[in-house]
């Protein structure tokens, strides 16, 4: 089966964080390491953009979308 992986980040403010834009007013070089599901969230929508563009129907999207989300709880081993 096909995958899709939307990253959220660790939460760690690390590298396996997401790299975003940021209010220069709080950090000069205007990125931050960020995570959670705002970060995630550009792929999710572009994996539905595409699933429509594929022809899927509407009531196929969300069941095929969070048949493969996996929840963590920052801090939780994997």
């Amino acid at each position: 089966p096909k995958r899709i992986a939307a990253p959220g980040g660790a939460g760690s403010g690390g590298k396996n964080d997401i790299l975003s834009t940021f209010p220069p007013a709080l950090n000069a070089a205007g990125y931050e390491a960020l995570a959670g599901t705002s970060m995630a969230c550009p792929q999710v929508v572009g994996a539905a953009a595409l699933m429509i563009a594929a022809g899927a129907r509407a009531s196929e999207i969300y069941p095929a979308l969070s048949a493969g989300a996996q929840w963590r709880i920052p801090g939780q081993v994997a």
